[in-house]
């Protein structure tokens, strides 16, 4: 049903078991309306997109009131003179599927495909970088530097939230299709 508590299912206890506590780690199962197409940022369709929430994050998100919160940095970016600049301090403990550290080369190549003529991502995320934003720099391995092309205050939701991929891992998986290729 709609309200209340749904059924147990096949394999499915009705209540939580000692291993499901609060602060232990459960599966999370849920329907989706199709098979996801592949696990890439630039997916066009919703069963791929809901999958993709569930594995990719942000620098931030928006949460269940609306506001947009760090997720992977550790503050609301510093604004420079002018409001053009946006310094984003990012978390040294987050890591990647391999355990190798998120850093702000992989947002600022996250960032780079998004200003992409080519861009692939949602074409909002697209339009949001490459019209409104001029570079994106990262000196330090938890520091990024945007410098805006004008104000724009939609960067918040339409362009700082959008999923990052890991640099390396994305560089490594190019090239093994062009080798293939021939």
């Amino acid at each position: 049903s709609a309200c209340g508590t749904p059924a147990p299912s096949e394999g499915i206890p009705a209540t939580p078991s000692a291993t499901t506590a609060a602060g232990a780690s459960a599966d999370l199962r849920f329907a989706i309306d199709g098979e996801p197409t592949y696990f890439s940022p630039s997916s066009t369709d919703e069963p791929t997109s809901w999958v993709n929430r569930l594995i990719y994050t942000g620098l931030y998100r928006v949460n269940n009131t609306g506001d947009v919160v760090p997720d992977l940095a550790t503050a609301m970016p510093e604004i420079g003179t002018g409001v053009l600049t946006l310094t984003i301090r990012i978390r040294t403990d987050a890591t990647w599927h391999d355990g190798s550290p998120v850093t702000s080369a992989d947002a600022k190549f996250t960032f780079d495909l998004a200003m992409s003529p080519k861009c692939s991502f949602n074409p909002t995320t697209c339009s949001t970088w490459g019209d409104n934003v001029g570079s994106v720099e990262a000196p330090s391995p938890d520091t990024l530097v945007i410098t805006m092309k004008n104000k724009y205050a939609p960067i918040y939701i339409f362009g700082l939230t959008q999923w990052l991929v890991p640099k390396a891992a994305t560089e490594a998986s190019y090239a093994k299709f062009v080798a293939g290729s021939g």
